[in-house]
């Protein structure tokens, strides 16, 4: 079942136009990785599905609504959350404080602080501290930890290894199982393809704001993926069997 159905989406910064024709769907409890080079177009259009950014043209159904025009805290509450790129914690408030606020959509689920603490141990010891004195990757794990606190259907994950170090994506990504286990649909930007291919069930490739490729990672090749991300031979890409769009 659809959780998420994108069609003919068409969105961008006044007169720019970042994605053009865009058109997928991603199911429930499945990964849905979008990888691309920068300016392909990807939190552009993660921005169109939470509701932080209007789209000129075409439609986006969440659970069989549409909620093209629907104003973003209505898409909070009716189970899209947003981990955006550079995490954007209230940094005067708590660690706690910060969790709560993502609680303040008042659904029901899995995720409360105690789940969130046993999810991310690293959280639980920073509780008490301000959210504006964290290194980079405790603020993402915050991050990810606040926007779970909503209980949403579908997480959006934007960038979420940018600028952090190994070891801290490591523990980050070691998270994602037990967050899927709870049924849970992921859209996961990401720019590092080998990590993304290890934990996606099916992945699209934005190019200039285009989707070039799509396909579960089994049935492409490395070669196709590198070809699309980069822009080499597009044209190949239009006839793919793998449910590519040009």
């Amino acid at each position: 079942m659809s959780v998420l159905e994108i069609k003919n989406l068409r969105a961008g910064y006044g007169d720019l136009v970042a994605v053009s024709d865009l058109s997928f769907a991603v199911q429930q409890g499945e990964l849905f990785a979008l990888v691309g080079a920068n300016g392909a177009g990807k939190s552009t259009l993660l921005k169109s599905i939470v509701g932080s950014m209007s789209v000129k043209s075409g439609t986006i159904i969440f659970k069989d609504d549409d909620i093209t025009t629907v104003a973003d805290y209505k898409r909070i509450q009716a189970g899209i959350s947003l981990v955006p790129e550079g995490r954007r914690l209230f940094t005067s408030l708590s660690v706690e404080e910060n969790l709560l606020v993502g609680a303040a959509t008042g659904r029901k689920g899995p995720w409360n602080l105690k789940s969130i603490f046993e999810l991310l141990p690293i959280v639980e010891k920073l509780k008490d501290r301000n959210a504006g004195r964290l290194s980079g990757g405790e603020q993402q794990a915050v991050a990810i930890g606040r926007s779970l606190m909503s209980n949403p259907d579908l997480i959006l994950l934007d960038e979420i290894s940018l600028g952090l170090a190994p070891i801290v994506v490591e523990q980050i990504y070691a998270a994602l199982p037990d967050i899927r286990n709870e049924g849970l649909s992921i859209i996961l930007v990401e720019q590092d393809l080998s990590r993304t291919l290890k934990v996606a069930d099916k992945i699209a490739c934005l190019l200039e704001g285009h989707l070039v490729l799509e396909g579960r990672p089994s049935d492409l090749t490395h070669q196709q993926i590198t070809d699309a991300y980069f822009g080499h031979s597009i044209a190949s890409f239009g006839t793919s069997s793998n449910g590519a769009n040009s």
